[in-house]
């Protein structure tokens, strides 16, 4: 195998196999006369045209018809209509040819047992690189997989080392590896019906990196033992790096019949001069680099979210012109990242690494995906291994979470690509009980959607306010009141300012829509916040909400300051510690005292129902209220401590469609299928449980089925608008599944 530098795509080199040849995989067929597996090739040379049949040791045929030009032809054709810089034209790799796939792709949206086969953490230092594959046995690594009940599960073709695992003419195989181990993995797991996620990353090559050490677009250096980890970070504008990226996709995509498509690390640095950033840079602004050098912080901001969301809608147009069929998603774009989460709403599903039910839930709204890979880790390698948090995973379900499981990727045996004994152990003892249990249910998560009545308007424009756009000190006051709202069986929905204009066209109407801190909306979109409210909505403004522009930069007042009754005057600066007093007072019995900033404001019209007082100063408004047409628009000083917000919330929002009684901590969960007019009821609590239900918004009619379907029981009443529920205690990861022929 040769290698050679691409004087067209000068980031990378090639690596080329046969010039002229085309590579496809195809599966063995037994000799007649000896029974052997023999792999049969044909090959044609595209510069004679001669065709021919030869044997390709790696288990692939080389062979180019006229069916595979027009279908190159094609892509090229369609690359170019959606703007996209085919791989072929930027001295990438000739696509490979490859029959379509017979087999229908199931993706991560169908698959509910998610698995990341990562290995990428271990045998870190250049010199470790032939310790992997020595004993890989594809076969062994599917087994481990289906006896963990997993449906679906990522595969690297690139992983962070940058060698790769598929066959490659733009890459390097991992030296140890002399099979298409990728293929064959693909085959080993399709045949135990599991579906496969190919994977390569975006940033974090080590191997590109070391290879281009001392280059302006590689940023940082390895430790003393060469290990990169994610001390060195790639620029993702570097000359002809995306192209290889692109490569390296449209070889997975075009040689495998994979189920879903998956990029990790979208990541890039701040503060690039390389020629990829300078030439981005003229693109945007329309100017020289050099009259603004050094960038000011706002425009290198600019510069990293026009990066990303070049790298994201290029990849994603690019997969689609070669397998529209094949879900697509990336690693970071989710809450607690830099990145534009707006184009979450551009990919096929939503995904978080590292999940939870409140970025679960932020995500939904966000992506406008009901279906989120959510990720939970088993990071201690504890022997016994540490119990999984089966409520939590529980939760995560019932809000229309896909589970997606690491299995303590640190601890493997690069050797095998297996666990070490203590995983394995964790996998029979935690994680295949509980996958089974999610196959068992799975009819009842499929097309479920969590129903709630209360929602949250979310601004991702609100971050520009902060340095380098963090959206973290946003999310940070929102979480805490959030997770007391899904700890009350009353999980808010979120709504994107995307979809602002639905409060005025769907006939949902939300007890009660809530803007904590988010800013950034444009006029037209404050003046549908005042129809909604004009019109019969509850409006719950909290602290400084509203008084950015789009551009984050501070308004003079509330952009809705009339509609409330309040003007802006400022933070309070004195003391933080506050007494409460007011009307509303009584009704709570005990209101927690603000914490953190709180928003001092002058009352113009409405009524003040709660008051935060400070010795030796005089009172701030701490709720007020306005009546405005049919609606109300009510405002919050404090957004902190989430106790005080969540007392708020429930009561602005009046009685919740369902309620657990009894324990007063319980936590059921509720959820619509739309497509079967079913409602589950997800009981997460274990134990005896007494549920109070609103028959008018949860039109139940009768129980269809319990899982499990035996060792419990649940008896039902009903009594004028309101249903009765007593589950008994004796088994766990309980739910109840009702018919319904509409929903409120």
């Amino acid at each position: 195998m040769s290698r050679e530098t691409d004087n067209k795509a000068p980031g990378y080199f090639r690596e080329q196999e046969t010039p002229g040849i085309a590579l496809t995989r195809v599966k063995p067929r037994a000799s007649e006369s000896t029974g052997k597996d023999n792999r049969v090739v044909q090959v044609m040379d595209k510069r004679s045209g001669n065709l021919g049949a030869s044997t390709n040791q790696n288990g692939y045929a080389a062979h180019f018809n006229r069916r595979d030009c027009l279908l190159q032809l094609g892509v090229a054709i369609g690359s170019k209509f959606l703007g996209i810089p085919s791989a072929t034209g930027l001295g990438s790799p000739e696509p490979t040819s490859l029959e379509a796939p017979t087999r229908r792709p199931k993706g991560p949206t169908q698959c509910f047992r998610q698995f990341n086969l990562d290995w990428s953490w271990i045998a870190l230092r250049p010199d470790q690189i032939g310790e992997f594959f020595r004993e890989a046995s594809p076969a062994a690594i599917a087994e481990f997989l289906a006896g963990s009940f997993v449906d679906g599960t990522v595969v690297m073709a690139v992983p962070h080392h940058g060698y790769c695992t598929h066959n490659t003419r733009v890459g390097t195989r991992f030296p140890s590896l002399h099979f298409d181990w990728f293929g064959e993995m693909v085959d080993e797991l399709h045949r135990r019906d599991i579906s496969v996620f190919g994977y390569v990353t975006i940033n974090w090559n080590w191997k590109y990196i070391r290879e281009h050490l001392g280059q302006d677009y590689i940023h940082g250096q390895p430790d003393e033992n060469g290990i990169c980890g994610d001390r060195v970070m790639i620029c993702l504008n570097a000359p002809g790096y995306l192209d290889l990226v692109q490569a390296y996709t449209e070889e997975v995509l075009r040689q495998y019949p994979v189920d879903g498509m998956r990029w990790d690390i979208l990541k890039t640095p701040r503060g690039c001069s390389c020629v990829g950033c300078r030439t981005l840079y003229r693109e945007i602004f329309g100017e020289s680099w050099s009259r603004v050098w050094p960038l000011p912080p706002e425009v290198q901001d600019e510069l990293h979210d026009r990066t990303i969301e070049r790298v994201v809608r290029r990849l994603y147009r690019f997969c689609k012109a070669i397998r529209p069929d094949v879900e697509v998603w990336q690693n970071h774009l989710s809450p607690y990242s830099l990145n534009p989460l707006h184009l979450a709403r551009e990919m096929d599903i939503a995904y978080n690494e590292f999940g939870d039910p409140f970025r679960l839930l932020l995500l939904q709204g966000v992506s406008k995906h009901s279906a989120v890979i959510n990720g939970l880790m088993n990071q201690a390698p504890d022997n016994p291994p540490q119990a999984l948090d089966r409520r939590q995973w529980r939760v995560c379900l019932a809000l229309g979470g896909r589970c997606y499981s690491y299995y303590g990727h640190r601890f493997t045996d690069p050797a095998t690509l297996l666990p070490n004994d203590i995983f394995r152990r964790w996998h029979r003892e935690q994680l295949a009980p509980f996958y089974r249990m999610v196959r068992e249910i799975q009819s009842w998560l499929e097309d479920a959607q969590p129903f709630t009545d209360i929602a949250v308007l979310f601004c991702d424009r609100t971050r520009l306010r902060w340095p380098k756009r963090d959206r973290n000190p946003y999310l940070k006051m929102l979480e805490p009141w959030v997770n007391l709202q899904i700890a009350a069986s009353r999980p808010p929905a979120f709504v994107d300012v995307a979809d602002l204009n639905s409060l005025l066209t769907s006939q949902k109407r939300w007890s009660l829509l809530i803007i904590p801190l988010t800013s950034g909306l444009t006029q037209e979109e404050v003046s549908i916040l005042r129809e909604y409210a004009l019109a019969g909505g509850t409006i719950l403004v909290i602290g400084d909400a509203l008084r950015h522009d789009t551009h984050g930069k501070p308004l003079p007042d509330f952009a809705l300051a009339d509609d409330m009754g309040v003007q802006w005057r400022g933070e309070f600066q004195g003391e933080t510690a506050f007494s409460v007093e007011g009307p509303l007072l009584p009704r709570f019995g005990q209101v927690p005292s603000p914490t953190g900033p709180i928003v001092d404001a002058e009352v113009t019209a409405g009524n003040t129902l709660l008051w935060a007082v400070a010795t030796g100063t005089r009172r701030l408004p701490l709720l007020h209220v306005r009546n405005l047409g049919r609606g109300r628009i009510a405002w919050l000083a404090a957004v902190l401590p989430g106790r005080l917000v969540f007392q708020i919330v429930e009561y602005l929002a009046g009685p919740p469609p369902i309620k657990v009684t009894e324990p007063a901590e319980g936590l059921a969960l509720l959820a619509y299928q739309r497509s079967t007019g079913r409602w589950i009821l997800h009981l997460i609590t274990e134990g005896k449980l007494e549920i109070q239900v609103d028959a008018k918004r949860v039109p139940i009619r009768g129980i269809e089925t319990l899982y499990p379907p035996q060792g419990w029981e649940v008896l039902l009443r009903v009594q004028g608008d309101r249903t009765y529920l007593t589950a008994t205690e004796g088994r766990t990861d309980r739910l109840i599944v009702f018919r319904s022929s509409e929903v409120s």
